[in-house]
């Protein structure tokens, strides 16, 4: 099974001195018509490092991708961190929703015990099922 990797490269070599210019192509450099290329990049989820050369008379070169552990050590410190932060906001949202079930719960139970205390709205409550046509409890 054959496989590629489609590479745009632009390059600022001088074409006289085949060599490049100062400033550009940072992570590579030119010896004589070779550029050899190192990247940087994540592959399927997978940190990887795409190392090189392009022979820039005949645009055809070697190259080979490889596991980056540099990388993925720093990911990896990063996706623990952010899974912390989740699981950290993920407790604060539990526990807002406990004291907010219990504050609801606590208010209809006391609504509740007065209710059951207070002729009046046991009255107007039988009052109000009767006109609904429900059964008086």
């Amino acid at each position: 099974m054959a496989t590629s990797l489609l590479m745009k490269a632009c390059f600022a070599v001088d074409p006289t001195t085949r060599q490049r210019l100062p400033g550009h192509m940072n992570g590579s450099f030119v010896v004589y018509s070779n550029v050899h290329i190192k990247s940087r990049f994540i592959l399927n989820g997978v940190c990887a490092k795409w190392r090189g050369w392009i022979d820039l008379d005949r645009l055809d070169g070697v190259g080979c991708v490889e596991f980056d552990e540099e990388a993925a050590r720093i990911e990896d410190v990063y996706r623990r961190e952010q899974v912390e932060r989740f699981n950290q906001r993920l407790r604060e949202f539990e526990e807002d929703q406990r004291a907010y079930r219990n504050h609801h719960v606590a208010a209809a139970v006391e609504r509740q015990s007065q209710s059951e205390h207070n002729p009046d709205l046991v009255d107007a409550r039988k009052k109000m099922d009767l006109s609904a046509g429900h059964a008086p409890h």
